[in-house]
């Protein structure tokens, strides 16, 4: 099917909102190099019309209720990875105190890592990632833990990269987005 690119909901960039209620969570798909395809794609395997997604290539965002991640991104061939959204509107010390306490729950060495989709960040958004990964592995270190944080030249870890590190089975990726001056990340799931 031929998606009419006026069809899909573009919003300008952090407009990306929490429309959550009881019975819904927030979902990121990340697309790939054919986004309107891959736009199409999850509109018509989870039955979801136009008003129910937002899109600003190359995130799509979705609420959706009793959703399986690890059980969707099988069927979806255009999708690089899906998340749940775990907070937004942050400042970056919020931020960082966010995905600390996400990791502090895993047993053993902790393992993470960290990409970040869109522009706005300070400066150069490759060396934004590393500077908020020292951060969060610096107040990990601090408390004790073991810590090693996957990073990479680019703002963005690779598929590849996410798995060869294992941060898809024993580790956490966390993805982020700039809204304005603020912040929202998601887990990769």
């Amino acid at each position: 099917e031929v998606v009419n690119p006026a069809s899909l909901h573009w919003l300008g960039y952090g407009i990306i909102g929490l429309m959550k209620d009881k019975k819904m969570d927030k979902f990121w798909f990340i697309l790939g190099n054919f986004p309107l395809i891959s736009a199409s794609e999850i509109e018509a395997v989870f039955g979801l019309a136009d008003s129910e997604i937002t899109c600003q290539p190359p995130l799509l965002t979705a609420n959706l209720s009793d959703f399986k991640p690890n059980l969707a991104i099988k069927r979806l061939a255009g999708t690089i990875k899906i998340g749940q959204e775990m907070s937004e509107n942050l400042t970056e010390d919020e931020l960082v105190n966010r995905v600390v306490d996400e990791l502090r729950i895993i047993n053993g060495k902790i393992i993470f890592g960290l990409s970040y989709y869109g522009t706005g960040g300070r400066g150069d958004a490759a060396s934004f990632v590393g500077s908020l990964g020292k951060k969060i592995k610096q107040t990990l270190k601090e408390n004790g833990a073991s810590v090693r944080h996957v990073f990479n030249r680019e703002a963005v870890l690779s598929s590849v990269t996410v798995s060869k590190n294992g941060l898809d089975t024993k580790g956490r990726e966390f993805l982020i987005v700039k809204q304005g001056n603020k912040f929202c990340f998601h887990t990769d799931t």
